[in-house]
């Protein structure tokens, strides 16, 4: 290796290609802009090659520089876990554990899980990014991926964790109002909350075994949230197709009631902890995915279902 190619200079290009520019990682560095520019021109001329175009307006890697990036940002992520694994003490995690989460899991249980893990180990500290989108892991922006899904991406390592449970539900006002469905069909009949992901949810099988569309005389509400009509089927505007998650306290205090039981399945959807193969090496991962798997088992937002049951 070049002796005059040093650690920093290495951590600088990243952070400049993480954050999108020479300015921006110098203020999340600490660092003034010039430095930041010098320590990446002083890389470039030790490497001979241009690994970020500089415009007036904006920088972008080359593609040397992409390639490079790749390899860097890896391998200073498993330095990173070598000097934290030395340095525990007595085996206790410390430091960051970054954390890609699904808007609606995330909003409703991750603070409730990091806050009773941190009861245990109290010098970790967690950075969160809600995005229903997949992320690259293997970037190394991130530890961890809580993610739910039928099917998980085969290039990680995995936990699956719980099981994830949907049920349709309405309140009791709107049910008072409009009565209960006794079937899908019925739902033709109500105000459907939509979330357009899930069509299959608003179909149903008719006497000839094929599958016919419910088709509500009215949809007042369709979102790609499921937060959003969360907050609709609680203010009494329909019925929605939901996570339990997101529905066992409200099931569990009567402001949401479950509706057609025997359709209640997770239709092959699992929650499920995704990391690369190496990182979990990394003790606070190890902990944080062990923590996550007892706190979710038994599945504490069915308690109020048979279903419960693993």
């Amino acid at each position: 290796m070049n002796p005059n190619i040093s650690l920093k200079q290495l951590q600088i290009f990243t952070k400049v290609v993480y954050y999108g520019g020479i300015s921006e990682a110098a203020v999340k560095m600490n660092l003034s802009a010039s430095a930041v520019s010098k320590s990446l021109s002083l890389l470039e001329a030790n490497l001979g090659v241009q690994l970020i175009q500089r415009t007036t307006r904006n920088t972008c890697t080359t593609k040397v520089g992409d390639d490079f990036y790749a390899k860097i940002v890896k391998i200073l992520s498993d330095l990173e876990d070598s000097v934290d694994t030395v340095s525990y003490d007595n085996n206790e995690p410390r430091g960051e554990i970054r954390v890609t989460c699904s808007l609606a899991l995330g909003t409703a249980h991750l603070m409730h899980i990091f806050s009773e893990y941190r009861k245990k180990y109290s010098k970790v500290r967690l950075i969160v990014d809600l995005s229903d989108k997949f992320v690259n892991l293997n970037e190394g922006q991130f530890d961890l991926a809580l993610r739910i899904v039928k099917k998980p991406p085969e290039n990680y390592a995995m936990r699956e964790l719980a099981p994830i449970n949907w049920v349709y539900c309405a309140s009791a006002e709107y049910l008072k109002n409009r009565g209960v469905p006794a079937s899908i069909r019925d739902l033709k009949d109500h105000d459907c909350l939509v979330y357009p992901g899930i069509e299959s949810a608003w179909y149903y099988l008719d006497d000839n075994g094929e599958k016919q569309l419910v088709k509500s005389q009215q949809e007042p509400i369709q979102a790609n949230s499921s937060l959003v009509l969360l907050e609709a089927a609680l203010r009494s505007q329909g019925i929605a197709y939901l996570p339990t998650y997101l529905l066992g306290k409200h099931i569990e205090n009567g402001d949401l009631i479950p509706l057609l039981k025997p359709n209640l399945g997770n239709g092959g959807h699992h929650l499920y902890a995704l990391y690369v193969p190496c990182r979990y090496v990394d003790y606070n991962i190890r902990t944080f995915v062990d923590f996550i798997y007892d706190w979710v088992n038994p599945v504490p937002w069915d308690n109020w279902t048979s279903v419960n049951k693993r």
